[in-house]
C-alpha cells in the first residue's frame, strides 16, 4: 500500500463517514470527485440533466450537529429525486467546520444541485421547514447568501456540472469566470430570487465606525486578524466567526481565553495591552495594541540576518541573535515561573523589535495554568511540534517547542516536521545548514538542549549563551561529488516505474484566452522544456501554442507602458507568469523570420522587471515576486535564477552581450543561497544550481566551483526515507516525490550537470 507521504496519484481520502439507511441501490447511484474529498449520490432521474451553472444550495452545520444534518438530507435527497454531494471523510469535515480550509470552501458540508431554477426555489423552502435544520446551528459561508433567517442554508449562483468554470449569458458568451471573487455574484440576467433576509438589516455598531480596519494581517474562515485604528492609535483586531468549533472548543472561546491571559499577564512588557472587546451580531471581537516588529519569518529572511554573508558583521550579528533568544527565553520562564503554559509557539506567534531585539508573544488562544494538566487539547502550528509531544508535560511541551521556534530563527528545517514527525529530519537538517553557513555552534547547542532535554532549566541556557562568543572556525573542506545519492534517486524512480507508481507530473495543457486582460500561465510548459534534452519540441510549441505566446508577449510589451501601471492588471501579476513566458518565448522567436522585432519586445519588459521587481539589498540581489510584495526570491520560477536564466538565453540564442556585467552580479548574488528552504528545481536549490552552472559554462568563472560543489552535497538533506529509498520533500514538506519540478527527477539532473566540476 502507497503511504500518503509519497506524493501519488492513487493517494485518495477515504470515506469514514456515509448517512445512515444507504442500501445497495444507493451505492450504485454514488459518483466520486478525483481524490475522493467528497461522495455524491445522484438521485435525479434518469432524464434529468444538470445544467451547466445555476443555484445551487449549500448545507452548513456545525460539528456536533452534521451527522444528523447529513442524515436529514440524505433522506430528503432521496425523496426529492435531488443530486446532492457531501465531504465523506471526518478528519477533513473536521477541518472544514473548524475553520482549516481555504475561504472558498468553510462551512460547505452539503452541496445540493436544483436542475431548475423553479426546483430550486421550492426545495429551498422546504429545506426551510425541516424542524432538524431549523434549530441547529451553522456556519456563515463567505461565498454565499443566506436564505431568510436561517442559520444553516445558503446558496449561490455558480458552476454546477463543468466541463469550464466559466458563467455564460443567454446567447452563450462568456461572463466570468466562477469562484474568481470571494462574495455572492450574480450575473446581469438573473435578479437576485430572494431580495430580504436577516443579514440585509444588520448594522455594526464599531466595526467602521470605533475601530477602523486598515490591513488584514491574516485570514482564514474561521477568524481573521487586522491591524486597525482607533484614536489615531493603531491597534490589532483580532475576530473569531460564530460557529466555527472543534472536538473541544469554540473559536471565540478560544478568543476569550485569549482575553482572559492578556488581563492576568497586564503587566508583563512582552504581552500585548487588552484595549476592548465585544459582539458585532453573533462575531466575537478582541482588541489589543499593537506591538512594533516582525515576525520570526521576516527576521530570519532579512540579508543582514545571514551569517554566510561575507559584508555581515558576524560579532554585531552573533549578538542580535543571541539578544533575541535570550528574550524569548527569559519570556517563557517567567510565564512558567507564574504557573502559565504558552502553548502554540510558532513563527507567526512572536513578533521580534528590530531596533531593540525585544520579543512578545502575540497570541494567548491557547494558554493555560500548567496546573489544570489537560494534555492533548491544544492546538499546535505544524512545524514546531513532534510525535512526543503528548508524552510531555505542559512545561516540557512548551520547551521543546521553543526549541523549533529557535531553529526557524536560522532555517526552516523546522518544517520537515510536517513529513517526518520523529524531528530526525529537521535536526539534521539544521546541523548541516549551520555547518555550510558558518552558524555558531552554541546556536544549535541549546538547540538540541531544549528539543533532546525540554525538562532542562531556561536559567541555565540563558546564563550558557550570556557567556559564550563566536567561536567558529572557517575551514577550507574538500567537496566529493555524490554519486551514492545520485544513484539512490535513480533507483528510487526505476523502481517506481517497476512498480507502475504514478506521481503527479506536471502539466502544461494551456487553455483558450478567456479575456483580454489575461494571459496563461506557461510554467508547467517551461518546466517541460528544461525536464526535456532538447531544447524545443514540435509537440510543446505547435502553430496555435506559438501564436498565444506571441500574443502574449505582444499583448504584456504594450500594458507595461501603462502610465496608470498601478491600476493595471500587470499590478496583480506574479514575477513567475512573466518570467516562463519570456523563457518559452525566446525558445519560441529562434523560429521567426522577425526575431529582431521580438527580441526588442522582451528586452523592454525586462528593463520593466529591473526597475520594478528588483531590490538591492546589503550587497545581495533580490526579485519582489509581484509588483505589490515585499517578499524577495532567489528561485527559477519567480527569482534571480530565472531572471539571470532569461539574460543568459538571451546571450546564448541571440549573442546579447549587453547584459554581462549584470549577469555576473546576479550568479555572485545567487550563490549566496546555499541552502534555501526547499530542494526542488522550480523554488529551490536545484533550479539555482542548474543556472549557476549555466552561468558557469558559457562564462567560464570558476570562482563560483566551491559554492556549487557545497550546494550540490547538501541536495541530500532534503531526501526522505521510504523503504530504504529516497525521496526529495516537495516545496510545501508535505510529500516525498520523484517528478521533475520538485523531487528526483529534477535533482537528478542537476546532478548529472555539476559532475565535471567535481572532476576539474
Amino acid at each position: 500500500m502507497i503511504t500518503s507521504k509519497l506524493d501519488c496519484h492513487d493517494t485518495k481520502l477515504s470515506t469514514t463517514v456515509l448517512p445512515d439507511g444507504v442500501t445497495e441501490k444507493d451505492i450504485s447511484l454514488i459518483t466520486r470527485n478525483d481524490d475522493h474529498y467528497y461522495l455524491q449520490f445522484n438521485f435525479q432521474s434518469k432524464n434529468t440533466v444538470l445544467p451547466h451553472q445555476g443555484f445551487k444550495i449549500h448545507i452548513s452545520p456545525s460539528w456536533k450537529n452534521y451527522l444528523t444534518t447529513l442524515n436529514k438530507i440524505f433522506e430528503f435527497c432521496k425523496e426529492e429525486n435531488l443530486a446532492f454531494k457531501y465531504i465523506s471523510n471526518k478528519v477533513e469535515i473536521l477541518k472544514n467546520l473548524s475553520g482549516n480550509v481555504p475561504l472558498w470552501t468553510a462551512g460547505k458540508f452539503i452541496t445540493i444541485y436544483p436542475p431548475t431554477f423553479r426546483v430550486f426555489k421550492n426545495i429551498i423552502y422546504k429545506l426551510y421547514l425541516l424542524p432538524e435544520l431549523k434549530e441547529k446551528p451553522g456556519i456563515y459561508i463567505l461565498t454565499d447568501r443566506r436564505y431568510k433567517d436561517s442559520n444553516n442554508i445558503f446558496y449561490r449562483y455558480g458552476i454546477i456540472n463543468g466541463p469550464d468554470k466559466n458563467i455564460y449569458d443567454l446567447n452563450g458568451n462568456r461572463l466570468y469566470e466562477d469562484y474568481h471573487e470571494l462574495k455572492y455574484k450574480l450575473p446581469k440576467f438573473i435578479q437576485e430570487p430572494f431580495p430580504q433576509n436577516i443579514d440585509d438589516h444588520k448594522r455594526a455598531r464599531y466595526i467602521f465606525k470605533k475601530y477602523i480596519p486598515i490591513k488584514g494581517i491574516n485570514s482564514k474562515a474561521s477568524g481573521s486578524v487586522f491591524e486597525a485604528k482607533y484614536k489615531k492609535q493603531d491597534v490589532i483586531l483580532k475576530n473569531a466567526k460564530f460557529g466555527f468549533e472543534d472536538f473541544e472548543y469554540t473559536e471565540i472561546e478560544k478568543l476569550k481565553n485569549e482575553e482572559r491571559f492578556l488581563k492576568i499577564l497586564k503587566n508583563e512588557s512582552f504581552i500585548p495591552r487588552y484595549i476592548d472587546s465585544f459582539h458585532e451580531d453573533k462575531d466575537y471581537f478582541l482588541v489589543e495594541s499593537k506591538v512594533q516588529g516582525v515576525d520570526v519569518d521576516t527576521f530570519r529572511a532579512l540579508p543582514r540576518h545571514s551569517f554566510s554573508n561575507k559584508n555581515n558583521n558576524r560579532e554585531k550579528l552573533f549578538n542580535t541573535f543571541s539578544s533575541v533568544i535570550i528574550n524569548l527565553l527569559r519570556n517563557l520562564s517567567i510565564m512558567h515561573s507564574k504557573g502559565i503554559f504558552l502553548g502554540d509557539i510558532s513563527a507567526r506567534n512572536v513578533v521580534i523589535n528590530l531596533k531593540t531585539n525585544d520579543v512578545y508573544f502575540v497570541d494567548l488562544g491557547q494558554t493555560t495554568f500548567v496546573k489544570l494538566k489537560k494534555p492533548n487539547i491544544f492546538y499546535r502550528t505544524k512545524g514546531f511540534y513532534d510525535e512526543s509531544i503528548p508524552q510531555l508535560s505542559l512545561v516540557q511541551q512548551d520547551n521543546r517547542q521553543m526549541g523549533y521556534l529557535i531553529m526557524a530563527l536560522f532555517t526552516r528545517a523546522n518544517m520537515f516536521l510536517k513529513i517526518d514527525f520523529t524531528g530526525n529530519m529537521s535536526i539534521s537538517f539544521l546541523k548541516k545548514f549551520a555547518e555550510v553557513n558558518n552558524i555558531p555552534s552554541i546556536f544549535v547547542d541549546i538547540i538540541m538542549k531544549l528539543i533532546s532535554n525540554p525538562n532542562v532549566k531556561l536559567e541555565e541556557i540563558i546564563s550558557l549563551l550570556q557567556h559564550s562568543s563566536d567561536k567558529v572556525k572557517f575551514q577550507k573542506k574538500e567537496y566529493c561529488f555524490p554519486s551514492t545519492l545520485l544513484n539512490q534517486l535513480s533507483k528510487s524512480c526505476l523502481i517506481s516505474q517497476i512498480d507502475d507508481i504514478k506521481f503527479n507530473e506536471s502539466k502544461y495543457d494551456l487553455c483558450p484566452h478567456k479575456c483580454e486582460i489575461e494571459f496563461n500561465d506557461y510554467t508547467s510548459l517551461e518546466m517541460k522544456c528544461m525536464e526535456s534534452t532538447k531544447t524545443l519540441s514540435k509537440d510543446m510549441f505547435n502553430s496555435k501554442l506559438s501564436q498565444q505566446i506571441l500574443h502574449d508577449l505582444k499583448k504584456l510589451s504594450i500594458d507595461i507602458q501603462d502610465k496608470n501601471i498601478e491600476r493595471s492588471y500587470v499590478y496583480s501579476l506574479s514575477l513567475g507568469k512573466i518570467i516562463s513566458l519570456l523563457f518559452c518565448s525566446i525558445n519560441l522567436i529562434q523560429q521567426t523570420s522577425e526575431k529582431e522585432i521580438w527580441i526588442c519586445k522582451i528586452e523592454n519588459i525586462m528593463k520593466f522587471i529591473e526597475k520594478n521587481y528588483k531590490i538591492n539589498q546589503n550587497n545581495k540581489i533580490g526579485y519582489k515576486i509581484n509588483y505589490s510584495s515585499t517578499f524577495l526570491s532567489p528561485y527559477l520560477y519567480d527569482g534571480v535564477a530565472g531572471i539571470l536564466n532569461l539574460y543568459l538565453m538571451l546571450k546564448e540564442k541571440f549573442k546579447i552581450n549587453e547584459y554581462d556585467t549584470l549577469i555576473v552580479e546576479l550568479a555572485h548574488s545567487l550563490v549566496l543561497n546555499l541552502m534555501p528552504k526547499s530542494a526542488s528545481f522550480k523554488r529551490g536549490l536545484a533550479g539555482i544550481v542548474h543556472v549557476l552552472i549555466k552561468y558557469r559554462k558559457i562564462f567560464g568563472d570558476n570562482s563560483i566551483d566551491e559554492s556549487i560543489k557545497i550546494m550540490t552535497t547538501c541536495f541530500d538533506s532534503y531526501t526522505y526515507l521510504w523503504n530504504d529509498n529516497k525521496y526529495i520533500v516537495n516545496t510545501h514538506f508535505s510529500k516525498a516525490t520523484i517528478n521533475f519540478e520538485e523531487g528526483n527527477k529534477g535533482i537528478i539532473k542537476v546532478l548529472k550537470e555539476s559532475e565535471f566540476i567535481f572532476e576539474e
